[in-house]
């Protein structure tokens, strides 16, 4: 075997293990629920629902929507990039009326991004119900 076809199965080798790590990074860097890869966006329960937190996100992300409803009292509800309550820029901010009106948007697959985490605070007299879309990992 001369040199050149030793440089040719060398760099045969070379392109089938960088496709091989390839396929592991984007298995191991995929957004997964129940084993189940996620391709659209990930719910996030709004505070006061089952399971929901002030924290919506611990990391960066985007934020690609809502459907909220308030029952009780109209509902006042500010997300920040941040992950304590007073701190951060604001991201959102959204009146959600008592009753059936409810307020939902959905922003597109882009969404708006945040850098440090989400975080959701709620006032009014009002219980808040519904959820948060995040987008999922790409």
């Amino acid at each position: 075997m001369n040199v050149t076809e030793k440089l040719i199965e060398t760099l045969g080798n070379l392109q089938r293990a960088l496709e091989l790590q390839h396929a592991e990074l984007r298995a191991a860097l995929t957004q997964t629920t129940r084993s189940n890869r996620l391709r659209g966006a990930r719910p996030a329960p709004a505070p006061g629902a089952s399971g929901g937190r002030a924290l919506l996100s611990s990391g960066a992300g985007r934020l690609v929507g809502w459907s909220l409803t308030a029952t009780g009292g109209p509902v006042h509800v500010t997300l920040t990039d941040a992950r304590e309550a007073g701190a951060g820029e604001p991201v959102a901010v959204i009146d959600v009326p008592e009753g059936g009106a409810g307020a939902a948007l959905w922003l597109g697959p882009g969404g708006v991004s945040f850098g440090d985490a989400l975080r959701v605070d709620v006032a009014g007299t009002g219980a808040l119900q519904g959820v948060f879309w995040l987008g999922a990992v790409d």
